[in-house]
């Protein structure tokens, strides 16, 4: 199909990739990725959005730590991905949230800080990037520029206490440090995602399934 008619016809076209590296302009670039799945659990884990300054707090944090050097040139270095994962298996059952994360920088003299951050750290500091808009999507992303230093991610619906899972995926290109913020694995290093092929070949076929079982024939 020729660009004109590709016009003509469509009006979005979405590309799908399991990693950014289509992004970069360095084709020997290699992003490296960390996936993290959680729950928001209405009166516990379940904030709202930053507007929400007495439960922000509680929604779930991750701590990243990019290495490397200042960027003068400005350069996208880490894509953030937040998907909300369904319970129901009937897609036509599912109804999506507004869902987005906030990023704040963790200043140095916070750096030993261990646990949830409370809700006065927030009060005293900005974020420094964050999805432009919550969204009533299954994903959100956004694509940044983070200079070396530790930083702090928390994903959140839009309104507190809805209740829903989560997969957090954070692709970055520089080395980096990444743990959920509970207390427990301070020092924890990026995972890879590992591929089994006997499960992963199983899970595959679950999807499948899943996505196909609730069709009308």
């Amino acid at each position: 199909m020729n660009m004109e008619d590709c016009c003509k016809y469509y009006t979005n076209i979405e590309i799908c990739g399991i990693s950014p590296d289509f992004l970069d302009e360095n084709p020997g670039g290699h992003w490296k990725t960390s996936m993290y799945e959680n729950r928001w659990v209405a009166g516990t884990t379940a904030g709202g959005c930053i507007n929400n300054r007495e439960t922000f707090w509680t929604n779930p944090q991750y701590r990243i730590k990019v290495h490397g050097k200042p960027d003068s040139t400005q350069t996208k270095n880490i894509l953030v991905s937040l998907m909300q994962k369904p319970d129901k298996r009937n897609r036509r059952m599912v109804q999506n949230l507004y869902i987005g994360f906030t990023i704040f920088e963790v200043p140095e003299k916070d750096g030993t800080h261990s646990g949830k951050f409370p809700g006065s750290f927030f009060s005293s500091q900005k974020p420094v990037a964050q999805t432009r808009r919550f969204m009533k999507s299954r994903e959100v992303m956004e694509f940044l520029t983070l200079q070396p230093g530790e930083y702090l991610i928390v994903p959140s619906t839009v309104n507190p206490n809805e209740t829903a899972s989560f997969l957090l995926t954070i692709f970055s290109l520089e080395e980096t440090q990444c743990y959920e913020n509970s207390g427990h694995s301070h020092n924890d290093p990026v995972e890879k995602v590992k591929k089994e092929k006997n499960g992963l070949d199983a899970e595959n076929k679950k999807q499948f399934f899943r996505q196909h079982s609730d069709k009308v024939i």
